[in-house]
């Protein structure tokens, strides 16, 4: 049996399909005019908590592929990957892990702001919670780990949030 193309769970999968494919037209094309995308997690201060509309979700997209291209990088697959279904129809919660490829004398591909940090060659975990309405991804809150460390993280690397899960 095939999903509408506007459910949520397509949706979320086009969208990690556009993702994979580093193209960030199609991944714009997923998000509503005023969609919100959030790393509550993230850990390098380039990298803004906070993006909101289509078009800075799009700029911020390109520029990493970009830096993924000139790093000689890619994301290669998601393993690991379990689509939660919720209560609220809107809300889907993806868990994955991400490996990637590198190019000829590239580093791998490690989650952004944290090289260094992981073990070489494993995959950062991923959790990605979406709100998807009227088939387009209005808020996607991305909590991408740093993958597996051998040392823990130090308390001051790890920004905390607050509030209300959606705003």
């Amino acid at each position: 049996m095939s999903l509408p193309p506007d459910s949520p769970r397509a949706v979320v999968a086009t969208t990690l399909l556009a993702l994979l494919a580093g193209d960030a037209a199609a991944l714009g094309r997923c998000f509503a005019e005023d969609a919100v995308l959030e790393f509550p997690l993230s850990a390098e201060p380039a990298t803004p908590t906070r993006i909101e509309g289509r078009n800075a979700i799009c700029n911020m997209a390109a520029a990493l592929a970009e830096r993924f291209r000139r790093d000689g990088t890619r994301l290669r697959r998601l393993e690991t990957m379990t689509v939660h279904e919720t209560a609220d129809p809107e809300i889907v919660v993806a868990e994955f892990a991400a490996p990637s490829e590198a190019g000829a004398g590239a580093p791998e591909f490690e989650a952004p702001g944290e090289a260094g940090m992981s073990d070489p060659g494993r995959p950062s975990p991923d959790s990605q919670v979406f709100r998807v309405r009227a088939g387009q991804v209005h808020l996607l809150r991305d909590y991408l780990g740093p993958g597996p460390r051998s040392t823990p993280l130090e308390p001051r690397r790890i920004r905390s949030f607050s509030g209300s899960a959606w705003g």
